[in-house]
């Protein structure tokens, strides 16, 4: 399972098992505006969206960056 935590911290990387871990430091890398080019089954975004201006903008770029079935 390829998994991006988008988080203060890191705090799921070691308490799940993973083939493939990628972890985007929020709010540094802001939801609303960016996205990265992969794709991953699963996206964590740990006490991210009660603090987003636009969640529906956040909400499509996780979209963008999830698998089918993700």
């Amino acid at each position: 399972m390829s998994i991006l935590e988008i988080s203060e911290s890191e705090y799921w990387k070691s308490n799940l098992t993973y083939k493939k871990y990628k972890g985007a430091n929020y709010p540094d890398f802001d939801i609303c505006d960016n996205y990265l080019d992969e794709k991953f089954d699963l996206i964590i975004a740990d006490n991210v969206w009660e603090h987003l201006k636009y969640p529906y903008k956040g909400s499509r770029n996780i979209q963008k960056m999830l698998k089918d079935n993700g």
